[in-house]
C-alpha cells in the first residue's frame, strides 16, 4: 500500500526528531497536537481533561521517541499513549467521587 505525502512527512519528522532535530520535533508536535487533543476529547468528553491528557502524553512521547524503531508506528503509538493518559485521568476522577 502506497503511503501518502502526509505519512511520509510524518515519518521523516519522527526519524529526524528521534536523532535530536528540535525543529522537526516542533513541526511534528504542531501537526499532531490537534489530533491528539481531539482523540482525548472523544475519550474523556471534557476539553480541559483532553488538553491535559495530550500535554502529559507529549511528555511521554518526548521521553520514548528514541525507543520507537518504526517511524510508521508513530500515530498508533502516540494515540495509545494519550489513551492511557485519558484512562488514568478518568480513573482518578472516579476514585475522587
Amino acid at each position: 500500500m502506497a503511503r501518502t505525502k502526509e505519512q511520509l512527512l510524518d515519518e521523516y519528522l519522527v526519524a529526524s526528531a528521534r536523532i535530536g532535530d528540535r525543529k522537526a520535533f516542533d513541526l511534528l508536535a504542531r501537526r499532531w497536537q490537534g489530533r491528539l487533543v481531539a482523540h482525548a476529547w472523544r475519550l474523556t468528553g471534557d476539553v480541559d481533561l483532553a488538553r491535559e491528557a495530550a500535554q502529559e502524553g507529549w511528555v511521554e512521547i518526548v521521553r520514548g521517541l528514541g525507543r520507537l524503531r518504526d517511524e510508521r508506528a508513530f500515530p498508533a503509538w502516540a494515540y495509545q499513549i494519550v489513551s492511557r493518559r485519558c484512562a488514568r485521568q478518568i480513573g482518578r476522577l472516579q476514585r475522587g467521587r
